[in-house]
C-alpha cells in the first residue's frame, strides 16, 4: 500500500484543478485508505476535507505546503497540537510575515516535516552532482527537526530517477526516512493543460506563454502506479508516516465571549433585569398586559436554558453603543423581529405580539440551533460598530468571514478567452449565448441555448473556449469577505481556526467558510450596512435642525399622506418598493394600513406571484373569499384568505393538528428543505393531530397538501414586517419632507451615474426644482438652496471630491468669485487645470458669469495665460489655505478681452452629457422638436404606458442584440427623452428591417405600442435631424 502525502486542492486558488470531493473520491477509487491535503500556505479546505473524508470512509491527514526562500517543505500534523502549529504557520504566511528557519523549527514539534527533493536546495545539489553539500544540508536539517523525512518525487523522469537513488542512499546513511512525494495538482495525466490554464489565469498570461512552467506527472497516481514507481519500501514508509498523523478537528471548539455586565451578577440574572426594565420602558409606565409578561418570561427562560444569554447581551451592548453614538439602528431583520426579548432590549423595534410574530420561528426550543440576529446600520457608519466590538473583545477574538469567488460560467468564459487570446467579439458572442438563469452552469447553457451550440459548431475559437471552460468551471478563483458576517470567540482565534487578512483594516478573517463555523462554537453575527438607513439617518438629522424632538421610531403608522403616496406608486427611492413591478403591484393592492405594506413586500417574490391577483380580488371583495374550513378564518383573515407567511403554516399546524409552535416550526423547516425523511413522520403526526381535534381525514390531507405547496414560497413574516417598517419610514419622509428626502437620496448614489440619472428624472417628475452645479454655490454633496436642490461639483467628470473640496474651501476662504476671470485665476492657484475648468464650463458651473458656454471655452486659453502672469509664488503664508502655493496681483497686467461666440446647443448638450453623465439643462430632443412639426406625438412615458399604437420622440441610449430561445435575432433598446428613460423590445421581423438605421445617441420618431406586461414594442423608426 502507499499514501499520497502532498495533494493540493482547488483551495490553493488557481494552483490545482482538484475539488475536495474529487480528491477524496479519487483517493478511494485508486486504492488508498488515507490522503494528505496539503494546500499552498492555506488551510481553507481543511474542514471540508474532514467532512468529505468522514462521508467516504477515508482517513484525513492535514498538511501545509511551505516555501522558505528557495526551499520547500510539507508539514503534516501528527496530533491536534501539530494542527495548531499548522494554524500558526498558515497565519504567518497569510499575514505576509517573513518566515525563517527558526519559526519553522518552533512550529514543527508535533509535525512530520517532509523535505521536498525538487524545486529547492536538494534539487540544486542533485543536478550539480554535489553530494557532499547534499549530505551536509540533510544532516543539518535532521538536527533541526524532530521528525524529519525526505520526500522523493519525479520518478517518471529517468534523470530524476537516477539522482533520487543517490539521494535515497545518502538519507539511509543519515538514518533519514524517505517517502514517495509525487505532487498532485490534477486528477489525470491528460489534465495538465487544464492546470496550465489555471496558472495562466492566475498570472494574467496567455496560455502559450513560455514563462509558464510545464508540470507533467502531477496527477493522482493509483496505489499500483505508486508502488511500481517508488518501490514497496518507500510506499510502506509513507503508510508509517500516515499512521503517525491522527488529528481530530472536532477537538477545536470555542464559545461566545462572556458578557461583562459590571453588576457582579450572572448573565442570566442580568438578562432578566434588563428585559423587564425594557418592557416597562416600552409601555412608558402604563400597566403591562399579562400576555406580554408571560411571553417575556417564556422567552427569557428558554434563552437561558439554551445558554444563549450572553449572545443576546453582546448584541444588546453593541446596539446600545450605536444608539448612544447616534447611529441609526434598523427596526429589525429576519426572524429576530419575532422575539419580545429583542424588542425589550432595543435590538429590534417591532412589537412581535402586536404583529403576531413567533419566537419559535427565531429560536426553537425543540431544535438545537444557534440564534441568528442580523442588525442593519447605515452603510457609512457600520464599521464604527464593528470597531467597537473589536476594541471591546480584542482583535484576536473577532473575525470577518471568508467567501470564495468562483469561475462561474461568465467569469470562466472571460478568463479562458483572454488566456487563449480569443477576440472580444467572439467572447461577447459566447457570453450573449449563455443561459440567463441565476446560477446556471455551462452544462445548463449547452442544454438550453441553441445559439451557443450553433456558435460552437461554426466557430473553432468558441469551441476551444467552451471545451476548456467546462473543465475548470466552478473552481475557486479568489477570496473575499462575507458581506456582513463576523464571528466572536471566547478563546483567541489562533487556538481554534486559521485566519488571514483580507481588508486594509488588518482585521482577521476566518480561513474556513461560513458553513463550518457554527459547529465549532463560532456564532455568526451579521452587521449589515444599508444605504437606505443612511438616507433615513441623513434626513432625520436635517429635520432635527428645526425639530429637535423628531423621532422616526415614533411616527404614526396610519398617516394618510404616506399611504396616498404609496397607493399612487410614487415609490422611487423607497426601500423594497422602487422597482417598476412593485410600483404596479402597489397600485393594485392600494395599501391603506401598515400590514398591507408588509403583505405587498411578501407577495413581491417569484414564488407567490401567482397569488397576487387573488389577493387583490379578495381584498376588494372579502365576501367572495372561500376557505377549506371556517377555522382558517382567524389565520388568513388579515391576509385576505391567502397564505403568505411562514408563520401562518405554524398557526395552521397549531390550530388544526395541535402542534406546539416549536413542532410547527420543525414542520415548516422540513417542508422548505423538502426533507422526505422528516416529512414522513411529521405528516403522520399532522393528520393524526387533526383527527384527534375532530377534523376529517379528507380535510387533514387537504390541509397538509396545501401547507406543503405553500412552504415552497412562504415568506418570513418577521422579516417582512421589519422591512415594511423601513419602507414606511422612507415613504413618510418622502411624503412630508420631499426636499430632504431627495437630497439624501441623490447623495446616496453620488458615485453611480445611472442611479443618479434615474433619481434626477424622478425629481423632475415630482416637480422638485434642481439647480445646476456652480462654482459659487455648490459644495461637494447635494445641498438645499431656496426650496431647490443644488447639484454638487464632485459629480463633474475629472473634478471628484478632491478638487471639489479645494474649490469649496477656496470659495469659503475668499468669498464668491466675481467673474469668470476671477474664478480661473483663483482656481489656478490651487491646481485646477485647464481640462477640469473646461468640464466645469460644460457642466454649467460657470453659467452665471454673463457669458455663454461657447464664449467661455473660446476665451479659456487667454484667461489662463493671464492667470499665470498675475500668479506670484508664496511660502508659508499663514493667511493662505494649506494647498494654496501662490497669490494673485491683478494689477500687473490688464484683463484679457473675452472671445464672443454663438452657442450650438446640440453640441453643448453632448458635452454636458459627457461631463455629467446625463443631460441636465440642454437636451438635444428639445432642439430637434423645434425643427419638426409632428402631430400625434406623445411623451415617452405616456407611450410606454399606452396599450394603443402611438408615436413618440426619443434618443437611443443603448442597443443590445440577442438571440431568442428559437435562435432568432432581436434587440433590447434603451430609450430616453428629456424626462424619462425606458427599455423597449424590437422583435426579429422588425429588427431585421431597422437594425442598420439605429445608432446610439441619435434621435428618432418611434412608432410602437405598450403591453400589459409592461413591455414596449417598437415597430418602426425614423431618424430625426436638427
Amino acid at each position: 500500500m502507499a499514501t499520497h502525502l502532498s495533494i493540493r486542492s482547488s483551495y490553493s486558488l488557481l494552483k490545482s484543478t482538484l475539488s475536495i470531493e474529487e480528491i477524496v473520491s479519487l483517493t478511494k477509487e485508486r486504492g488508498f485508505k488515507q490522503a494528505a491535503l496539503c494546500d499552498y500556505g492555506v488551510l481553507f479546505g481543511a474542514k471540508a476535507f474532514e467532512k468529505e473524508c468522514q462521508k467516504q470512509g477515508i482517513k484525513p491527514i492535514y498538511g501545509l505546503e511551505i516555501v522558505l526562500d528557495d526551499d520547500r517543505f510539507t508539514f503534516l500534523a501528527k496530533n491536534i497540537s501539530g494542527y495548531l502549529e499548522l494554524i500558526q504557520l498558515s497565519n504567518l504566511i497569510n499575514y505576509k510575515e517573513e518566515l525563517s528557519i527558526e519559526i519553522l523549527i518552533k512550529n514543527s514539534h508535533n509535525c512530520v516535516v517532509i523535505q521536498h527533493s525538487e524545486q529547492g536546495a536538494l534539487e540544486v545539489f542533485l543536478l550539480q552532482d554535489d553530494m557532499t553539500s547534499c549530505r551536509s544540508f540533510l544532516y543539518e536539517r535532521k538536527q533541526q527537526f524532530r521528525d524529519y523525512v525526505c520526500g522523493i518525487s519525479m520518478m517518471q523522469s529517468p534523470l530524476f530517477a537516477q539522482k533520487n537513488q543517490k539521494l535515497i542512499e545518502i538519507c539511509q546513511s543519515l538514518d533519514i526516512v524517505c517517502v514517495p512525494l509525487p505532487k498532485v495538482y490534477y486528477a489525470n495525466s491528460e489534465d495538465e493543460d487544464a492546470y496550465r490554464m489555471l496558472r495562466a489565469i492566475d498570472k494574467g498570461l496567455k496560455y502559450n506563454n513560455t514563462t509558464l512552467i510545464n508540470q507533467p506527472f502531477r496527477h493522482l497516481l493509483s496505489a499500483t502506479e505508486m508502488e511500481n514507481l517508488y518501490g514497496k519500501k518507500l510506499c510502506n514508509a509513507s503508510d508509517e508516516v500516515a499512521m503517525r498523523c491522527n488529528v481530530d478537528l472536532s477537538q477545536l471548539k470555542t464559545s461566545l465571549p462572556i458578557y461583562d455586565n459590571n453588576q457582579n451578577v450572572s448573565s442570566a440574572t442580568f438578562l432578566r433585569q434588563l428585559t423587564q426594565a425594557g418592557l416597562t420602558k416600552r409601555f412608558m409606565g402604563q400597566k403591562i398586559p399579562l400576555k406580554y409578561q408571560e411571553r417575556l418570561k417564556y422567552e427569557v427562560e428558554t434563552i437561558i436554558e439554551m445558554n444563549y444569554e450572553d449572545y443576546f447581551l453582546i448584541v444588546y451592548d453593541f446596539v446600545l453603543y450605536a444608539t448612544k453614538q447616534k447611529i441609526y439602528v434598523g427596526p429589525g431583520r429576519g426572524s429576530a423581529a419575532g422575539s419580545l426579548v429583542a424588542y425589550c432590549l432595543g435590538i429590534t423595534h417591532v412589537d412581535p405580539i402586536q404583529y403576531n410574530l413567533y419566537f419559535e420561528r427565531f429560536l426553537n426550543p425543540e431544535r438545537s440551533s444557534m440564534p441568528d440576529i442580523d442588525i442593519d446600520f447605515p452603510d457609512n457608519r457600520r464599521d464604527e460598530v464593528i470597531e467597537y466590538v473589536i476594541d471591546k473583545y480584542g482583535s484576536h477574538h473577532i473575525a470577518h468571514i471568508i467567501t470564495f469567488g468562483t469561475l462561474a460560467q461568465k467569469q470562466v468564459i472571460r478568463d479562458v478567452s483572454k488566456a487563449f487570446g480569443v477576440s472580444v467579439e467572439t467572447t461577447n458572442q459566447i457570453l450573449k449565448s449563455l443561459s440567463p438563469r441565476l446560477n446556471a452552469t455551462l452544462s445548463d447553457s449547452l442544454s438550453e441555448s441553441k445559439a451557443l451550440n450553433y456558435l460552437i459548431k461554426e466557430n473553432k475559437d468558441a469551441k476551444q473556449v467552451i471545451e476548456m471552460a467546462l473543465r475548470i468551471e466552478g473552481n475557486p478563483r479568489n477570496k473575499s469577505l462575507h458581506a456582513a458576517g463576523i464571528v466572536m470567540s471566547s478563546k483567541p482565534l489562533e487556538e481554534v481556526i486559521p485566519t488571514t487578512l483580507l481588508d486594509s483594516s488588518n482585521h482577521l478573517t476566518t480561513q474556513y467558510s461560513m458553513n463550518y463555523l457554527e459547529a465549532m462554537g463560532l456564532v455568526k453575527m451579521d452587521f449589515l450596512g444599508l444605504r437606505n438607513l443612511t438616507i433615513i439617518d441623513d434626513i432625520v438629522n436635517e429635520i432635527r435642525d428645526t425639530q429637535p424632538q423628531f423621532n422616526i421610531l415614533s411616527i404614526l403608522l396610519d398617516d394618510k399622506k404616506t399611504y396616498e403616496l404609496i397607493r399612487n406608486g410614487h415609490s422611487v427611492g423607497i426601500f423594497q418598493l422602487e422597482s417598476s413591478g412593485m410600483e404596479a403591484l402597489l397600485k393594485q393592492v392600494a395599501p391603506t394600513e401598515f400590514m398591507d405594506l408588509s403583505d405587498t413586500i411578501a407577495l413581491y417574490r417569484p414564488g407567490p406571484m401567482r397569488f397576487r391577483d387573488q389577493y387583490v380580488i379578495n381584498k376588494r371583495n372579502p365576501q367572495q373569499i372561500k376557505l377549506l374550513h371556517q377555522d382558517m378564518q382567524e389565520i388568513v383573515s388579515s391576509t385576505h384568505g391567502i397564505l403568505i407567511y411562514q408563520e401562518q403554516i405554524m398557526q395552521l399546524a397549531q390550530k388544526f393538528a395541535g402542534f406546539s409552535l416549536g413542532k410547527a416550526d420543525l414542520l415548516r423547516r422540513a417542508m422548505s428543505k423538502k426533507s422526505a425523511t422528516e416529512m414522513e413522520g411529521l405528516k403522520k403526526d399532522f393528520i393524526s393531530g387533526c383527527l384527534n381535534n375532530n377534523y376529517s381525514l379528507g380535510l387533514a390531507t387537504q390541509l397538509f397538501d396545501m401547507v406543503d405547496t405553500f412552504a415552497q414560497y412562504g415568506f418570513n413574516k418577521s422579516h417582512s414586517v421589519a422591512y415594511a417598517m423601513i419602507a414606511y419610514q422612507m415613504a413618510y419622509l418622502k411624503a412630508h419632507y420631499p426636499l430632504y428626502f431627495y437630497k439624501a437620496l441623490l447623495s446616496s448614489v453620488i458615485s453611480s451615474q445611472n442611479k443618479l440619472k434615474e433619481y434626477l428624472d424622478e425629481c423632475h417628475n415630482r416637480n422638485i426644482k434642481l439647480l445646476a452645479p456652480h462654482v459659487n454655490h455648490s459644495l461637494s454633496t447635494f445641498t438645499i438652496e431656496n426650496d431647490a436642490i443644488r447639484l454638487p461639483l464632485s459629480i463633474i467628470s475629472s473634478i471628484g471630491h478632491h478638487s471639489s473640496n479645494k474649490l469649496v474651501l477656496l470659495n469659503k476662504h475668499k468669498g464668491p468669485f466675481k467673474s469668470f476671470i476671477d474664478f480661473v485665476a483663483h482656481a489656478n492657484t490651487v491646481g485646477i487645470n485647464q481640462s477640469q475648468i473646461k468640464n466645469l464650463i460644460y457642466a454649467g458651473a460657470c453659467d452665471n458669469f454673463g457669458f455663454n458656454r461657447s464664449t467661455l471655452i473660446a476665451s479659456l486659453d487667454d484667461v489662463l495665460a493671464y492667470a499665470n502672469l498675475i500668479k506670484i509664488d508664496i511660502k508659508n503664508d499663514q493667511e493662505q489655505l494649506e494647498f494654496v502655493d501662490s497669490t494673485l496681483n491683478f494689477g500687473l497686467v490688464n484683463e484679457p478681452i473675452m472671445t464672443i461666440r454663438s452657442e450650438n446647443k446640440i453640441l453643448l448638450s453632448q458635452k454636458e452629457k459627457e461631463v455629467l453623465g446625463f443631460y441636465f439643462q440642454y437636451h438635444p430632443i428639445l432642439e430637434i422638436k423645434k425643427h419638426h412639426n409632428l402631430n400625434n406625438v406623445i411623451p415617452l412615458r405616456k407611450a410606454y404606458n399606452s396599450l394603443n399604437y402611438s408615436q413618440t420622440i426619443a434618443m437611443i441610449i443603448s442597443i443590445k442584440e440577442i438571440r431568442s430561445k428559437k435562435g432568432d435575432l432581436m434587440a433590447f433598446v434603451e430609450l430616453e427623452d428629456e424626462h424619462d428613460q425606458v427599455e423597449a423590445i424590437i422583435f426579429n421581423r422588425d429588427w431585421m428591417k431597422i437594425k442598420e438605421h439605429l445608432k446610439p445617441y441619435q434621435v428618432y420618431l418611434i412608432k410602437g405600442q405598450g403591453q400589459k406586461n409592461r413591455n414596449y414594442i417598437i415597430k418602426e423608426v425614423d431618424h430625426l435631424k436638427a
